[in-house]
């Protein structure tokens, strides 16, 4: 059985400004639980000013034939704010960052900066009979700067099931993917073998490292990726460590 999903970026649909009243048009009271809907190539950006800008991009599914699971488990990804559970219904996001920016318009009416909301899927890669995919959100709804961050989810494309990575390595294949990943931070970030996460300004519990649970499979290696905020301060970013298949199931002692 083949399986791809198509990685070109596509709109869903553009919310208008809150201060722009249009009917509602049956994909903005429903969107449709399914892949099969009209897409449109190209940039998906609308810019609006004094208002707010919203925005929901997802890769269509192209399967020859049903994969019992897969799709559901897709869409509920795509559909759904991967930390909190928000549905990604048109009316849902639109009302919840509506009623948002009327509070901060009201506290502040000289306030003119145009917030945005942008969330999009897409894939990653496909490794043997697993596919991860990506959901990432970057936006601006008030305060000192905006934010974004990137969820990495793994599914089982011949059942649809989420996978972590303790499906697909052994105890001790991890263990030393934790410790190949120390290793590559320290270097990375500039960190002699002794220096102390704390004292770097690192959040470590406990003072030790540990590896993220966002993680994804590509054709060569693991992905792993802390967002910001995850394990330091905004001002240090996302930090991304990849480590290799070949480095992971290598016996060579570390």
């Amino acid at each position: 059985m083949k399986n791809t999903l198509i990685g070109l970026m596509v709109l869903a649909t553009v919310l208008p400004a809150c201060d722009q009243q249009s009917p509602d048009t049956p994909e903005d009271r429903n969107l449709p639980r399914t892949w099969q809907y009209t897409t449109a190539e190209g940039d998906a950006k609308k810019d609006i000013d004094n208002g707010i800008r919203l925005e929901i991009a997802l890769p269509p599914l192209n399967t020859t034939a049903p994969v019992p699971g897969l799709e559901d488990s897709l869409n509920a990804f795509a559909y759904k704010h991967p930390l909190t559970g928000e549905p990604l219904t048109a009316n849902a996001l639109k009302s919840a960052v509506d009623s948002l920016y009327e509070d901060a318009k009201r506290e502040n009416p000289e306030n003119d900066v145009v917030w945005f909301v942008t969330r999009e899927v897409n894939t990653l890669g496909r490794y043997q009979n697993t596919l991860s995919m990506a959901f990432h959100e970057s936006s601006f709804m008030g305060g000192a700067h905006p934010n974004s961050f990137t969820i990495y989810k793994i599914f089982d494309v011949e059942t649809g099931r989420r996978l972590s990575l303790s499906h697909l390595f052994s105890n001790e294949e991890l263990k030393r993917c934790k410790t190949i990943a120390e290793q590559k931070f320290r270097t990375n970030r500039g960190m002699s073998d002794t220096s102390t996460y704390a004292y770097n300004g690192y959040w470590f519990s406990g003072n030790r490292f540990e590896l993220t649970d966002n993680a994804a499979l590509t054709d060569s290696g693991v992905i792993f990726l802390y967002n910001p905020y995850d394990i330091g301060p905004y001002s240090m970013g996302a930090i991304e460590l990849e480590i290799t298949f070949a480095d992971i199931k290598s016996k060579t002692p570390l």
